[in-house]
């Protein structure tokens, strides 16, 4: 099972990370999808190269092609400090796993970069912040939603069914967990959503951000339900 520290940026994934946390299938990877919030990943970009359809969304989108490429060097440089701390002893071993995972960090940025400003002209990369998306109903076969959702125990409802409006599924990963563990404030929510006519699933995935953190939510319309 891959693992990632604490210490490397939960906003940058590779495809191969995205397969990984959300289970994708190649027939997923065929079906329209949309990601959030994205950051510097380079799945879009990765998606594009494979003629896939991807939209992603995030907050940082607002910035121009060269804010985003400061953005970027910020965050190459905030990555090398945090997996190469100053002072700090490591084993070869575990030296050796903070460099590939550096390199992979810094390819997945570059590569989101070089992708951006196309991207935003195609309308890959859009500006948008949860709970409003600027989409019609069922706009996407496939929402993916990366952390976060969770944390805001007040909007986290109102948010996954703004995604579950604009997708006919949605997967979230990771759910909050505690020592190992689904946290119990996801029942509730899970309640809620079988009683509003949506099909809930926690499935383990063979991806952790840390011990524990391998569970991801899928969500999915019972019924045809589609707003404009």
């Amino acid at each position: 099972m891959r693992t990632k520290t604490d210490s490397f940026p939960s906003e940058i994934f590779t495809l191969t990370d995205y397969r990984s946390m959300f289970d994708l299938s190649d027939d997923d990877l065929v079906r329209i999808l949309f990601n959030y919030p994205a950051g510097l990943s380079s799945f879009n970009a990765e998606m594009c190269a494979r003629q896939g359809k991807v939209v992603s969304g995030d907050p940082l989108y607002r910035l121009t092609p060269l804010e985003m490429s400061q953005q970027a060097d910020d965050k190459i440089q905030q990555l090398a400090a945090e997996l190469n701390p100053m002072g700090m002893s490591v084993q070869s071993a575990d030296k050796k796993a903070r460099a590939d995972r550096l390199y992979t960090g810094t390819q997945a940025i570059q590569q989101f970069l070089s992708d951006y400003s196309l991207g935003r002209s195609e309308k890959r990369y859009q500006f948008m912040q949860l709970p409003t998306l600027p989409f019609q109903g069922f706009a996407f076969d496939i929402a993916l939603c990366l952390h976060g959702l969770f944390h805001d125990d007040q909007h986290a409802m109102t948010a996954l069914l703004e995604l579950c409006r604009v997708a006919r599924e949605v997967r979230i990963f990771p759910l909050p967990s505690d020592q190992g563990k689904v946290t119990t404030k996801v029942g509730p929510l899970l309640l809620d959503l079988q009683q509003r006519q949506y099909g809930v699933e926690i499935r383990e995935v063979p991806y952790q951000l840390q011990k524990g953190h391998n569970a991801m939510l899928r969500v999915w319309a019972k019924k045809c339900m589609v707003n404009s």
